[in-house]
């Protein structure tokens, strides 16, 4: 076994907080908690409101329709973590069955957002296509402030 020397300007106590560096910042980066991605999240093609009813993370889920979104409902939201053990969560599972089709969305947590992947299932014999989308949805501005009634400033 060969010994590897360090240079003299690294230490043991900079070996020592580089270690814990490491160690520490990377679950605070990986760890998410339900009150970090509560609120509703937008993209063009879907939209997604997450709450906690106090038992259970739920989502409601809409698609892009027109003139409005369609609502698939609300359904519980299952949080994935890289273990049993960890409670460091980095993906969430929903799943809306409908008659006609079955849609699974995996949820990456993201710095950006929510990488939300769908897939579409159908069941009901129309030939169609099973399929993929993906895209990120952003957190949804607060609009209120557009709509606050005029403040008197005499």
């Amino acid at each position: 076994m060969q010994l590897i020397r360090l240079p003299r300007i690294i230490t043991l106590n900079r070996l020592a907080i580089l270690g814990w560096l490491i160690a520490n910042v990377s679950v605070v980066f990986a760890q998410t908690t339900s009150d970090n991605f509560q609120g509703t999240w937008l993209s063009s093609s879907q939209k997604f409101a997450i709450s906690n009813n106090g038992q259970q993370l739920t989502v409601r889920g809409w698609g892009s329709c027109q003139p409005e979104w369609c609502d698939w409902g609300e359904v519980p939201l299952s949080l994935i973590a890289p273990s049993v053990e960890s409670k460091a969560y980095t993906h969430a599972l929903a799943v809306w069955e409908k008659g006609f089709q079955t849609k699974y969305a995996v949820i990456t947590f993201q710095k950006q957002g929510l990488l939300i992947e769908l897939f579409t299932v159908f069941h009901d014999g129309s030939g169609r296509s099973n399929y993929r989308s993906s895209g990120l949805l952003t957190p949804e501005l607060c609009t209120a402030l557009a709509f606050r009634a005029p403040v008197s400033l005499g």
